[in-house]
């Protein structure tokens, strides 16, 4: 299992917002409820679209992007969670399905 960080500073919080905001902003994706949805590029709008609260627990430190709007990367994974992966200091997103099988994608 990869491990991920457990806590970010500054730096790795403008890393992450900035790798994800080029990742995911300006793309239309299908919603939770079947709407077309483009994600806003600008920093407000983003945060407003995504929800992306940050969290850290004992097993790593996380960008919810799930919080507002569950975003599919395919018809059966969404976008769950931005991390920063532990061993080479990638910005990493993490994919669930409904049967909590994971995808990881590295940006």
């Amino acid at each position: 299992m990869e491990k991920f960080k457990k806590e970010w500073d500054k730096k790795d919080f403008a890393k992450v917002d900035r790798k994800i905001r080029a990742y995911f902003g300006g793309n239309t994706f299908i919603n939770h409820r079947g709407e077309k949805e483009t994600v806003p590029t600008n920093k407000q709008g983003f945060e407003k679209c995504l929800g992306i609260p940050y969290t850290s627990s004992g097993i790593f430190a996380c960008y919810s992007l799930s919080c507002n709007t569950n975003l599919f990367w395919d018809k059966d994974f969404y976008f769950d969670y931005a991390v920063i992966r532990e061993v080479d200091q990638k910005v990493c997103l993490i994919l669930s399905d409904s049967e909590e099988n994971e995808r990881v994608i590295v940006l």
